[in-house]
């Protein structure tokens, strides 16, 4: 009975520090996410706002700045989303890095909706 205890406390203390790590690097992973959605987001603004005014003429005329926002964002998290996709496709195993590629994609098109139902109102 004692053998069997600490038998099963040490399988206990193995699974939890490896739950402990997997959380880690789950943490780690989503606050880089989060870091590369916000540094894209600030350059959108910006190039968003200097659009408006270079370029008076063609695409980006008379827009407001969240709309251009929306479009670069809905552009960019496309060929991001598409990107990785392809890599996924064509490998036999998926790695983290494609699956970055892949979610970053699709939260850029998330926020460019969003971006665009509030420039709707503008």
């Amino acid at each position: 009975m004692v053998t069997w205890s600490r038998a099963t406390f040490l399988l206990n203390s193995l699974i939890g520090s490896h739950r402990e790590k997997s959380d880690v690097v789950q943490r780690a992973f989503i606050k880089r996410l989060l870091f590369l959605l916000a540094v894209l987001l600030v350059a959108n603004i910006v190039l968003a706002s200097f659009f408006g005014s270079l370029f008076p003429v063609g695409y980006f005329s008379d827009k407001s700045v969240p709309r251009i926002i929306s479009d670069l964002m809905f552009v960019e998290g496309a060929s991001l989303f598409f990107f990785g996709a392809i890599l996924a496709f064509s490998y036999t195993h998926v790695s983290l890095r494609m699956k970055t590629l892949m979610i970053l994609g699709a939260s850029m098109i998330g926020i460019s909706i969003g971006f665009g139902a509030f420039a709707s109102y503008l």
